[in-house]
């Protein structure tokens, strides 16, 4: 028996030869892009989301009034001091 003859006894899937050059059919190609546009459509929401809640922080940080401690201004200096020796001790 030909070489041909094994070609055309081939089981036939789908409209086409598995010994063809295409052995999956056009409509494979249409899923796997549905699925990339949606992966692509999901990630997209996901960024527009992010972004939607930096811009809504940023609109609360400039309504956002500063926290006041009252009476710790007498305390300013040595505050200081204790964050230059902790940044110092961090860095060493």
């Amino acid at each position: 028996m030909s070489s041909q003859g094994v070609a055309s006894a081939a089981p036939n899937v789908w409209g086409y030869d598995m010994i063809d050059d295409e052995p999956l059919p056009p409509d494979f190609h249409n899923l796997f892009v549905l699925i990339v546009l949606a992966l692509l459509a999901l990630w997209a929401a996901k960024v527009a989301h992010q972004l939607f809640l930096v811009l809504e922080m940023r609109s609360f940080l400039r309504r956002a009034r500063p926290v006041t401690l009252e009476g710790m201004s007498l305390y300013a200096g040595d505050i200081q001091v204790l964050i230059r020796q902790h940044l110092n001790q961090i860095l060493r």
